[in-house]
């Protein structure tokens, strides 16, 4: 129900919409999805990164979703569609490995990460810096980690922010800051649980220009979970929806 009768929306310094506030349509056509970037041409690659058949994913042995099969390949976006508790974190955790399954079977080619939600569950350190350099100093020696880490807040425009407490920073940044210290540890596969929760449209459009930058650049493999289909329709390659708890493909995406 909406609680207002008429809606102004503001872009850069103009007024974009003023009018009914009871169009459904209202966000997808005004400032938040018209102009936010759709899908670059990248080539997809030909392996397969990430796949599963015949999956029951679920919690303490009871069911909540089943799939027939999901795959995803080198530099691909899939994006998975689905209303607020319809199993889409249960999903990610399952396929990542975070959570065991209940039949059915995985193969993943290289590592999997999980950025929640909410970035202050990625969150573990005291600082910008060692959020970043402490989950790539995991997997390689120092001196590379420091570089890598170093570069990751070059591209998430955070390197100002190097000592400052991540939660003295908004929360598009904790989300960048969250997703950067996933990467760090130079995963195959990113999983981004419901990545625009909370950002407003100029930081949803950064966070996408960055993305796409490095899926082309890390030969990246991504899969978003968000309940706003119409979001990954422009910006995946392919997309699968939960209904009634069964995982299906759309299809292609923007």
């Amino acid at each position: 129900m909406s609680i207002a009768s008429r809606i102004i929306i503001l872009d850069s310094g103009r007024i974009i919409y003023d009018g009914e506030a009871s169009r459904r349509d209202l966000f997808e056509n005004y400032g938040l999805l018209a102009n936010i970037l759709s899908r670059k041409s990248f080539s997809i690659g030909n392996r397969v990164v990430l796949q599963a058949k015949n999956l029951m994913c679920g919690w303490y042995k009871k069911a909540i979703i089943h799939l027939s099969e999901f795959k995803i390949k080198e530099k691909e976006i899939v994006g998975v569609s689905g209303p607020n508790g319809s199993g889409k974190t249960t999903l990610l955790l399952t396929l990542g490995g975070y959570l065991p399954y209940l039949s059915g079977e995985i193969l993943r080619l290289g590592r999997s990460v999980l950025v929640y939600q909410n970035p202050d569950n990625n969150i573990l350190y005291t600082t910008v810096w060692e959020e970043v350099f402490k989950a790539a100093n995991n997997f390689m020696k120092s001196d590379d980690a420091t570089e890598w880490a170093e570069e990751l807040l070059e591209i998430f425009s955070l390197k100002k922010y190097k000592e400052k407490s991540p939660w003295k920073l908004s929360r598009g940044e904790r989300t960048k800051l969250a997703i950067a210290s996933a990467l760090a540890t130079r995963p195959k596969i990113l999983m981004l649980d419901e990545p625009t929760y909370g950002l407003d449209y100029r930081s949803i459009k950064i966070l996408l220009e960055i993305l796409y930058q490095l899926v082309d650049e890390l030969s990246l493999s991504v899969i978003v979970a968000s309940h706003r289909k119409s979001f990954l329709e422009r910006v995946c390659d392919r997309l699968y929806g939960i209904i009634n708890g069964e995982l299906k493909e759309y299809g292609e995406g923007g």
